[in-house]
């Protein structure tokens, strides 16, 4: 009975020892650089949680954007409202109205979109266009929390100075469509946080050769979550000098639930 016992406590004591040595599978396990992890977690706390916008139910937000020349005339001038549903049947819908003053709808449910005209369905509609606009619209709504995705490569680039001497750390994103089902274009792209309380306050992307840079210009606070209020996208060279003003961004009348 004494020799039952031993061999049951040392059995126990290597099983014990052997689960503690299971490294846990964390959320941030995926990230190779410890820098870039402890970047993220501060600006997701400041953004407003990643628990909380990982349980989103609705988002809803209205989007005005001027597409400018670089003389600085106006090129297109649009106004959507953006509905994003979650849960078990998640949907997107983007409507609008186009120059002709039809009402015009997309609406994507399961990765596919559809376009309507006052109601009817839009068979010229280029399915593959329609699909790269929603999962645009999706990914540069849901940054930076999207950077959680697996498959990215993410480096921490250190610090920087923007033009108007705002202090920012800097982290690295490569994307790779070949290698990665979610990700959408070949692109590079440098997210910038403010260096004081980590919020995100814009990204460059550089895309087949040519570089765009995104400046969140004003935010607020709708439910316990930071989301921008006005963007503005200018034309850089390589050494992110602004060229010109390309679009204007206004977001308003936020909700989520």
């Amino acid at each position: 009975m004494i020799r039952l016992s031993t061999t049951l406590f040392f059995s126990l004591i290597f099983l014990y020892s052997c689960a503690i040595q299971q490294p846990s599978v964390g959320r941030y396990d995926h990230i190779l650089d410890k820098k870039v992890v402890q970047t993220l977690k501060k600006s997701f706390t400041t953004q407003g949680g990643l628990a909380a916008w990982e349980n989103i139910k609705e988002l809803h937000y209205e989007k005005h954007t001027k597409l400018l020349f670089e003389s600085g005339e106006i090129e297109l001038e649009t106004h959507q409202n953006h509905d994003y549903f979650y849960g078990k049947n998640p949907s997107i819908n983007i409507s609008s109205k186009n120059k002709e003053g039809q009402a015009q709808k997309i609406v994507s449910t399961n990765g596919n979109a559809v376009k309507y005209i006052d109601g009817k369905i839009d068979n010229t509609a280029n399915t593959k266009s329609l699909n790269t606009s929603v999962t645009t619209s999706l990914f540069v709504i849901n940054v930076p929390f999207k950077m959680m995705d697996k498959g990215v490569i993410l480096s921490h680039e250190g610090t920087d100075k923007l033009e108007d001497g705002k202090e920012v750390e800097v982290i690295k994103a490569i994307y790779n469509p070949s290698e990665n089902a979610n990700h959408n274009k070949p692109d590079t792209w440098w997210y910038y946080f403010d260096n004081q309380d980590f919020r995100m306050v814009g990204y460059l992307i550089k895309h087949d050769g040519r570089y765009s840079y995104v400046r969140n210009l004003a935010d607020d606070k709708v439910n316990g979550f930071l989301v921008p209020t006005k963007r503005g996208s200018y034309r850089v060279n390589d050494q992110r000098e602004i060229l010109f003003t390309r679009a204007e961004y206004d977001y308003t009348n936020w909700s989520i639930k």
